[in-house]
């Protein structure tokens, strides 16, 4: 995955490989926290601005149908339609310093899928 937004860095505003149980986290119904791998932005047609952060779990497909991903997906599907809910989440923020993002979108995929995912976020 790491890989794949390397070589997208025509499109890639910039990209973070999350740090497991000391990096950004979702607080979600069950104990403990999740932290997904990656956050990444995607160029918009304004140089050096974007419009929306991409927070991403990825997932081997051997781990596709666990308890584990299934709470992960529900996770992720609630804090979209949060996230979805609120018009411009970042106003407070410097637009000049920040490019004033409009959204956060939240994806989890598994190895057998991801790369058609995220073909579509860069589309």
């Amino acid at each position: 995955f790491a890989h794949f937004l390397e070589e997208k860095t025509d499109r890639t505003y910039w990209w973070y490989r999350n740090k497991p149980k000391d990096g950004y986290h979702l607080v979600g119904w069950r104990k403990g926290r999740f932290y997904p791998d990656f956050i990444f932005t995607v160029q918009s047609k304004q140089p050096d601005r974007f419009q929306k952060v991409f927070v991403v779990e990825t997932k081997g497909a051997h781990l596709g149908q666990t308890q584990d991903t299934q709470y992960k997906r529900e996770l992720v599907k609630e804090y979209n339609e949060f996230f979805g809910k609120i018009k411009e989440p970042w106003d407070a923020m410097d637009a000049k310093a920040y490019g004033a993002p409009k959204k956060v979108q939240f994806e989890l995929v598994t190895q057998s899928d991801w790369q058609s995912e995220v073909n579509k976020i860069f589309s």
